[in-house]
C-alpha cells in the first residue's frame, strides 16, 4: 500500500463514518445527487446558460463556468429535499441499524465517485505527471480502479473537460 493509497482511503473512511451517522436514505441520495448533478450538469448546462444569458450580462468566458455550477447545485438541492421528506418516513418506519449499516457503503460509494472526478481533473490538468508520477499511480491500489469506474459511469466527462480546457486557452 502506497502513500497515495493512504490518501485515497482517508476520505472513504470519512465517506464511511458518514455514512453510518446519516444512514442509507440521506446517503444514497446524496450518491444520486452528486451523479446526477454532474450528468445533469454536463447535458443540461447549456440551457442554463441561454437564461443566464438572457438574465445577466456575463462574460463568455464564465458563462461556461457559472451554468454549470448552478445546473448541477439546483440538481443537488432538489434531489437533497426530497431526501429528507424519504428520510423523515424511513425513521417513522424503524429501520435504524439497517440504514446505518447501508449508508456506510453509500457514504464510501459517494467518495469513491469524488475521488473518482478529482482523479480525472488532475489526469486532464497534469497530463505530464508533474504532481504525480505515471508510476505512483500504477503503484496505488486504488488510483486506477477509481480512474477506470469514473470513465465507466460518466464516460464523457474526459471529452468535457478537454473541451472547456480548450476553449480557455484558445480565449
Amino acid at each position: 500500500m502506497s502513500v497515495l493509497d493512504i490518501i485515497i482511503i482517508i476520505p472513504l473512511l470519512w465517506g464511511a463514518y458518514k455514512g453510518f451517522t446519516k444512514g442509507l436514505i440521506i446517503e444514497l441520495a446524496g450518491f444520486v445527487a452528486l451523479a446526477l448533478g454532474v450528468y445533469g450538469a454536463i447535458k443540461l448546462s447549456g440551457y442554463t446558460s441561454d437564461i443566464i444569458k438572457k438574465w445577466f450580462d456575463t462574460k463568455p468566458e464564465y458563462l461556461e463556468v457559472i451554468s454549470f455550477a448552478v445546473t448541477f447545485l439546483i440538481i443537488i438541492i432538489l434531489v437533497h429535499l426530497l431526501s429528507r421528506l424519504i428520510d423523515k418516513f424511513i425513521k417513522a418506519a424503524a429501520l435504524g441499524i439497517f440504514n446505518r449499516i447501508a449508508g456506510v457503503f453509500f457514504g464510501i460509494l459517494k467518495f469513491s465517485l469524488i475521488l473518482g472526478i478529482v482523479i480525472i481533473l488532475l489526469n486532464n490538468f497534469d497530463k505530464n505527471a508533474t504532481v504525480l508520477s505515471s508510476e505512483t499511480k500504477d503503484k496505488s491500489l486504488l488510483y486506477r480502479p477509481l480512474e477506470k469506474i469514473i470513465l465507466k459511469i460518466y464516460p464523457s466527462i474526459n471529452g468535457f473537460i478537454e473541451e472547456q480546457t480548450a476553449e480557455k486557452i484558445t480565449n
